[in-house]
């Protein structure tokens, strides 16, 4: 059963994608290593954040989604998620609270 919300790729069918966007194989097997350790599953944010360390760009990762079958709506959705984790992560490392006794 496909979910509205599931997008679905083979790992050949991403290790070419990966390809076309000049990634190296290092970083390729390293990304399909990481999804396998999760069961072949993958949120968006996560799978942004593996593409952004790979050295892909937010454009090029822009592009992938779109050829994994996102349109541009769910696009911009995932990447103001991913923006928004990005700040709180900042934040916390900016801000700390100390209680004392």
């Amino acid at each position: 059963m496909t979910e509205k919300n599931v997008f679905s790729v083979s790992r050949i069918e991403l290790k070419r994608i990966l390809t076309t966007f000049k990634m190296s194989e290092k970083n390729i097997m390293g990304i399909i290593a990481d999804i396998e350790k999760t069961h072949r599953h993958i949120n968006v944010i996560t799978f942004i954040t593996l593409a952004e360390k790979a050295g892909l760009s937010r454009k090029n990762i822009e592009d992938l989604l779109r050829r994994l079958g996102m349109n541009d709506v769910v696009i911009d959705d995932a990447f103001d998620m991913y923006d928004q984790q990005r700040i709180i992560e900042g934040a916390g490392r900016l801000y700390n609270i100390i209680v004392e006794e």
